[in-house]
């Protein structure tokens, strides 16, 4: 009996790499699944067909739902993506038939409580394996499954009451799978080699360090005759609402590299070209390490952090 299962995207392209090495994995071992995944706008589609080249025998089915111009425009803080609400409005009829939901964002929840999916079941797959403290999400008791990186998420949603005996399962971290898939060759940014830092600040004002020293921090890369910068914050930075710098003037520099978020900055291009890291709370930092190396956390917010479980990272 054929098993559907509905990937979800409809949030920034980066969610791609934290399920959909799952979708293509599930379709190569088990031929009685049926899996699709849905893309909301054309950059999570072109992603999502580029991690599939990687999976050269996979049966998954990719599908770009159409939007109109209103559904970019109603969505007032993120107008990169269209509006996940009226994307899901407007393509409700494509789930129907779907047996299981997999989303990274609670996205999905909206199908089983606005229009009564009930039948199906609802898979969580987490985005990101940072530390940052946020309130206990009251979805996840909606899920059936809970897909957990390892002991550290484990131990923190044990806290929250969200798991159960059997509503959960270690995963690993899903990204490794494409973004460690082929040994890039380092790109060529810099006409003079020096050694390379990547400044990777967080978007949240409340932990990030780029809302108070991000010009501080600049300038000296600027003014620095021993360093090469790479600058590449969390995507999300790049249009918020709250006042930032310009950093037009710094990319113009032969020693400072600026992406506000092209592929680059999402693939682990930076993370690997990268002799040091430079941060905050980005749980781009658990990449990184991946091939261990040199590690500065800008505490510009002045947490007390040794003994506090939201800073993990910064041990």
């Amino acid at each position: 009996m054929t098993c559907r299962i509905a990937f979800l995207y409809f949030y920034h392209a980066y969610h791609a790499y934290h399920s959909a090495p799952i979708a293509y994995e599930l379709s190569r071992l088990d031929h009685d699944l049926e899996v699709h995944l849905f893309a909301s706008h054309q950059a999570s589609y072109d992603l999502l067909a580029e991690m599939g080249s990687l999976y050269k025998d996979h049966r998954c089915q990719l599908h770009l739902l159409r939007s109109r111009w209103y559904d970019w425009y109603h969505n007032i803080s993120r107008r990169s993506i269209p509006s996940p609400r009226r994307m899901m409005n407007r393509h409700v009829h494509r789930f129907k038939d779907m047996d299981a939901f997999v989303d990274t964002t609670y996205a999905a929840l909206r199908l089983k409580r606005k229009f009564g999916y009930t039948q199906a079941r609802y898979i969580l797959a987490f985005h990101g394996a940072g530390d940052r403290r946020r309130k206990p999400p009251v979805f996840l008791q909606a899920y059936d499954l809970l897909l957990l990186y390892g002991p550290k998420y484990y131990h923190r949603l044990k806290e929250w009451g969200a798991l159960t005996d059997d509503n959960w399962a270690y995963l690993g971290y899903p990204k490794f799978d494409i973004a460690l898939h082929e040994q890039a060759p380092t790109p060529f940014l810099f006409p003079e080699q020096r050694p390379v830092v990547l400044y990777n600040p967080h978007f949240e004002p409340a932990v990030s360090s780029w809302f108070e020293w991000g010009q501080q921090v600049l300038d000296f890369f600027a003014g620095s005759g021993r360093y090469n910068l790479i600058f590449a914050p969390h995507v999300e930075l790049k249009g918020r609402t709250a006042p930032h710098l310009s950093v037009r003037e710094y990319a113009e520099l032969p020693n400072i590299h600026v992406d506000l978020g092209s592929p680059a900055c999402l693939d682990m291009t930076y993370l690997k070209a990268a002799d040091v890291y430079l941060g905050d709370v980005s749980s781009q930092v658990t990449e990184f390490l991946v091939q261990p190396r040199p590690c500065v956390f800008l505490n510009s917010h002045r947490i007390d952090w040794v003994n506090n479980t939201h800073y993990m990272l910064w041990k």
